[in-house]
């Protein structure tokens, strides 16, 4: 991306990229990732950066305490690299979670029988599971089964939202664009733009008061941002 910047004359200087902090600097348009909250030293307008280099724990702010960048492209839809286990590992995490809180009967008598044989199935049960969810790392989003793509849907919005988070730091506003073609298909066929804003809408009308409350929290902004978007029909 950077090297796109360097044929256009009018960005020169204007332009950081974040890299690592043992990597080696070839140029002066280089920024450390540790150095990420000093980007508005630089005299600098855009920051070019890995997702997830700067997702949380940096906040990079102007002189007010507000966020000093207002505008984020995501330039490429986050997957993670096959070798990546920790997609699995959480979502059997929530499994487990919820097969003790909707099956937790089969463990109620840890010594008796009925207890052994409720640990030995639900141990069966979340080996199934797990080579399950191996199998769903290695094909692409249309490949996945509609848990698996849920889940997807669901990781990768948290992962963005922490991303824009930055950019709304002292209540200041954002634009937010998603230039990769793979977020929205073509065959209108798990739009992950669309189906983002179905689990938003989901979340704001939750049965549970306390469900709506907590969502509206985290997420309020979020969801109204896509319902205007959807309106104006800035989402295609």
């Amino acid at each position: 991306m950077l090297d796109e910047f360097k044929h256009l004359p009018e960005w020169e200087g204007r332009v950081r990229r974040l890299v690592r902090d043992d990597a080696e600097m070839d140029d002066d348009n280089g920024l450390r990732a540790r150095e990420a909250e000093q980007f508005g030293a630089h005299e600098a307008d855009i920051l070019v950066a890995p997702l997830m280099a700067i997702q949380r724990g940096f906040n990079i702010l102007d002189e007010a305490e507000g966020a000093l960048l207002g505008t984020a492209y995501f330039l490429v839809r986050p997957f993670p690299p096959p070798e990546d286990l920790s997609p699995q590992i959480l979502s059997l995490n929530a499994w487990l979670l919820d097969q003790l809180q909707n099956h937790h009967r089969l463990l109620k008598a840890p010594f008796g029988e009925m207890g052994i044989e409720g640990i030995n199935e639900l141990r069966q049960r979340a080996y199934q599971r797990w080579y399950q969810r191996l199998k769903t790392g290695r094909v692409s989003v249309g490949g996945m089964d509609e848990a698996a793509y849920k889940e997807f849907l669901c990781d990768n919005f948290v992962t963005i939202w922490q991303t824009v988070g930055r950019l709304l730091r002292g209540g200041r506003d954002a634009r937010v664009h998603f230039v990769d073609a793979t977020f929205a298909s073509v065959q209108r066929q798990r739009h992950m733009l669309h189906d983002w804003q179905m689990i938003l809408e989901s979340l704001m009308n939750a049965e549970s008061l306390h469900e709506r409350y907590l969502a509206d929290a985290l997420y309020g902004a979020a969801a109204e941002a896509f319902r205007r978007a959807t309106e104006q029909q800035r989402i295609f």
